[in-house]
């Protein structure tokens, strides 16, 4: 009675077709599986058997590389449904957001009391000049003597030839001519708008485009810009932070 009972009940899974097909199906989705891995997956380790040297041989195995490590892990993922963690991708800055951030890191540099104005001078995405304000070579700065247009109380955007500095943009084209560098048809960026006297300069040290992020209280550059052929333009930086990834 007891044999009866134990072959009723598995009975209809000895079915000799239906046995064959599952074994099939079986080979099937094993071979599938085996080469998905193959494959997909894990094809350096497949791909190069010797990869972890045999123990017996006292050969000590390197560690696995990454992709290993993350391969494993996407497979783990699918059977056990576990949620790979997302990176957060940043918002690169743009060129002109780039050159920017590098003329207000430049104006880091300035002995200035009122302002810290720097400029970049870039011609095909290449760095040629930099210059920030500050007073001439070997002289003391308003650092140590004190802001002499602030002693006269002369007002930003007037008289400028009573300042002790050197303006950014003057010392990033002085830079030019000083190293032999050409720097006809490029773009100046700079932290503030050019004064007149930075302006005419400018015309005619041959730069086509000039980008600001703040406008300094002289705007009578911009009808000197406009018969000349210089385009202007300003730019606002929303975020002046560096994203560092470490």
């Amino acid at each position: 009675k007891l044999e009866k009972k134990t072959l009723k009940k598995p009975a209809k899974f000895l079915d000799p077709p239906l046995t064959a097909a599952k074994d099939g199906i079986g080979k099937i989705t094993r071979g599938a599986l085996g080469f998905f891995l193959k494959t997909v997956y894990f094809p350096e380790i497949f791909l190069n058997p010797p990869f972890f040297p045999h123990p017996h041989f006292g050969v000590s195995p390197p560690p696995p590389p990454p992709q290993y490590i993350l391969t494993q892990y996407r497979f783990f993922s699918l059977i056990f449904d576990i949620k790979m963690e997302k990176t957060t991708v940043r918002s690169r800055p743009s060129w002109d957001e780039y050159f920017m951030k590098l003329a207000w890191l430049v104006s880091e540099r300035s002995t200035c009391v009122r302002h810290h104005v720097g400029a970049v001078i870039v011609r095909d995405k290449r760095i040629l000049t930099t210059g920030y304000n500050g007073a001439a070579t070997d002289m003391q700065d308003c650092i140590s003597l004190g802001c002499l247009r602030n002693t006269l109380n002369i007002l930003s955007g007037q008289r400028h030839e009573i300042c002790r500095a050197i303006h950014a943009e003057q010392n990033a084209i002085i830079q030019g001519g000083y190293h032999g560098i050409n720097i006809k048809d490029s773009t100046l960026y700079c932290t503030h708008s050019p004064c007149v006297l930075c302006a005419k300069i400018t015309v005619n040290a041959g730069i086509k485009r000039v980008i600001a992020n703040i406008e300094y209280p002289d705007n009578t550059f911009k009808e000197l810009f406009s018969v000349t052929g210089i385009e202007f333009s300003t730019l606002q930086l929303d975020n002046f932070s560096i994203n560092r990834l470490l």
